[in-house]
């Protein structure tokens, strides 16, 4: 039986997509066990799937940021199946209502003998409102659970004295009323600074997750029903290899862009905001390249103690300039995700044609040295940090933007 891996890599593409919903009954408990509704009633209910990216530090000019992005789906609605719950032909017929139901799409492939290899959630929310229209179709318009944590406030929490922020974010994380969307994981931030106090933090809470991540050097990750806060510091091995022009069974279609540079978010010097804390680059190189005017940060709900080390740890993570590029490829349902570490194979063209390979070549026969020609020529042995995936699920093909590690 094959593996995904080579499936993936195949030409010949039998694509696996699957649609459940989970309703809430009058009691506004979910059910138990999940509905597949994309084949509901031997009907292909499913007109367009749509498309899902996860992302961090994806924004021009803007460092620590993440997102999890809606899904909109098309589906034939020729019979009323996704009408308001008070139609008697709706799936939501006694139940509670369409709004706030579990959603989710599972992706894989089937092999030659139809066996199903690979299959995973790659997106899971909630449902924000269905449009039905005459055309016979309904739209859905999905949420991920991220837009959870944007619905509740720090202050019904009621936290007071210091905490760490892993402290924090378990008071968060670890609640029912988060617990039956988002399952609860410890979080290992990279740099777990202790907060003063807790009482005075504002905001909902994603934008105080947001914040703490943004001090601890870490990324939250909603994916799929999966949660995990995590350093934004990679190490490892590379989870997949891309293969460009000039590979053999080349899975890199398209570069979109390529910024070999990567000058967009480099931060040489770093400005802990009314104190005397700072943390600046040591290479002259670098400061006369980027400049040296700062980067301030507010840490007055910092402990004392832990400044220096946030302030040090964000110079190392953005001190150097890391190129970013973007290219189009297989649909690789969740071999890759963000902050995975891959390799890039692109070895151009060579020139001349006629070049010389060991042992086809006779002295005096005019083959000479080629050598490597174009813009983009990339060994396999660079290796970079995933930072956004762009799947689309209806064109079975994902984009994948990369940022160089250094």
């Amino acid at each position: 039986m094959p593996t995904i891996t080579e499936l993936i890599r195949s030409n010949l593409q039998r694509p696996v997509r699957k649609l459940y919903i989970k309703r809430r009954d009058t009691d506004d408990v979910f059910e138990t066990d999940w509905l597949r509704v994309d084949h509901y009633k031997l009907t292909n209910r499913v007109v367009n799937w749509g498309s899902v990216t996860m992302s961090i530090d994806d924004y021009e000019g803007r460092i620590g940021s993440f997102n999890c992005s809606n899904l909109t789906l098309t589906v034939k609605n020729d019979d009323g199946l996704f009408n308001v719950e008070t139609d008697d032909r709706s799936l939501w017929y006694e139940w509670l209502n369409r709004k706030f139901t579990k959603i989710k799409v599972d992706v894989g492939y089937k092999d030659s003998d139809d066996n199903e290899i690979g299959v995973e959630t790659i997106f899971e929310g909630i449902i924000n409102k269905v449009k039905i229209n005459d055309a016979q179709t309904a739209t859905i318009e999905c949420l991920s659970y991220q837009t959870i944590l944007q619905k509740y406030d720090i202050s019904d929490l009621s936290m007071t004295g210091s905490k760490t922020i892993n402290a924090i974010l378990t008071e968060i994380m670890n609640q029912t009323k988060i617990t039956k969307f988002i399952p609860y994981v410890a979080p290992d931030v990279d740099v777990n600074a202790t907060i003063t106090d807790t009482a005075l933090i504002k905001g909902t809470y994603w934008s105080v997750m947001k914040d703490l991540a943004f001090k601890s050097n870490s990324v939250p990750l909603v994916y799929g029903s999966s949660f995990e806060m995590v350093s934004r510091t990679v190490t490892g091995a590379a989870v997949w290899e891309f293969k460009g022009k000039g590979s053999a069974n080349s899975d890199i279609f398209k570069i979109n862009f390529y910024d070999d540079e990567g000058a967009d978010r480099v931060r040489v010097y770093w400005l802990v905001e009314g104190t005397a804390i700072s943390a600046i680059s040591s290479d002259a190189t670098l400061l006369k390249k980027y400049l040296n005017e700062p980067e301030t940060i507010n840490l007055d709900d910092v402990d004392a103690g832990d400044r220096q080390t946030v302030a040090d740890t964000l110079l190392a993570e953005w001190e150097n300039p890391k190129p970013v590029f973007e290219f189009t490829t297989r649909f690789l349902v969740n071999q890759v995700k963000p902050l995975d570490i891959v390799s890039t194979t692109i070895e151009g063209e060579v020139t001349p044609s006629n070049t010389f390979v060991w042992g086809a070549w006779t002295w005096g026969d005019g083959s000479v040295w080629g050598k490597r020609v174009g813009a983009i020529n990339i060994t396999s042995a660079t290796l970079w940090k995933v930072l956004n995936i762009s799947k689309d699920i209806n064109s079975w093909s994902n984009k994948v933007k990369l940022e160089y590690i250094n």
